[in-house]
């Protein structure tokens, strides 16, 4: 003597399996890395691209690290077109005096984190250069909207 419970109807017992292998929705693979720029040079004030991986995004964070001298000097920002158009990402009087060694990381100041931007490409420009050659590597975190 026992129950009997019929889940679907007469065919349906396929849609059990597609329904017990569908994952739940993540927003969590839409935040992560979007771009980066190893070895940026420290010692220029030209634009330095860096391409974005995502068609519609926003940035949450901005990484510095690596620094290949103490940044004594350096100072800049980052932009969503070249020659320093747009609206600053980070403002041009951002100081990296904080990296004083490889192992040193620096969060830059976000002009507006909640901006929903665009652009293929964004751009380090810095304002002063560090005077002697200096390297570091850029990491710039967000989340993906399209």
């Amino acid at each position: 003597m026992g129950f009997k419970y019929e889940l679907f109807g007469p065919g349906q017992d396929a849609i059990l399996p597609s329904l017990l292998t569908q994952a739940a929705p993540s927003t969590a693979t839409n935040q992560g890395l979007l771009g980066s720029l190893v070895g940026a040079n420290m010692n220029i004030v030209t634009d330095q691209a860096i391409s974005i991986n995502a068609q519609s995004y926003r940035i949450t964070k901005i990484t510095v690290t690596n620094a290949s001298v103490n940044m004594t000097n350096a100072d800049g920002g980052i932009y969503p077109a070249a020659a320093k158009a747009g609206t600053a990402i980070v403002a041009a009087g951002q100081v990296y005096s904080a990296l004083t060694a490889a192992t040193i990381a620096l969060d830059l100041t976000l002009n507006d984190p909640s901006t929903v931007l665009t652009a293929a490409t964004i751009y380090l420009s810095l304002t002063g250069a560090q005077g002697a050659p200096a390297t570091a590597d850029i990491y710039i975190y967000g989340d993906r909207i399209a």
